[in-house]
């Protein structure tokens, strides 16, 4: 448990992990991190919603009810292979 979780730190440390947009109650716009509008999401208890932004170095540990929203980025594909893929017996 301690190495996965201890791969999974050093994942979201590179910006790694779900990556999630946020915006506020009453805010205008979403909530940016230092770099770009995502955030590598953490993870959530009961009342509170936790954060990280990579450039900075730094988490965020939120209210839940001062959120608006939670929105997931999509996940990136692999583009299909430019060859068809044939399984030898």
């Amino acid at each position: 448990m301690a190495i996965f979780a201890s791969q999974r730190a050093d994942a979201v440390k590179r910006g790694g992990g779900p990556q999630v947009a946020l915006r506020m109650n009453g805010a205008p716009a979403d909530l940016r991190a230092s770099a770009g509008a995502t955030w590598s999401y953490l993870g959530a208890v009961s009342n509170y919603v936790f954060v990280y932004d990579p450039a900075a170095k730094r988490a965020l540990v939120l209210p839940v009810n001062a959120i608006e929203r939670i929105q997931p980025e999509a996940v990136k594909q692999r583009p299909p292979l430019p060859f068809p893929v044939v399984r030898l017996p």
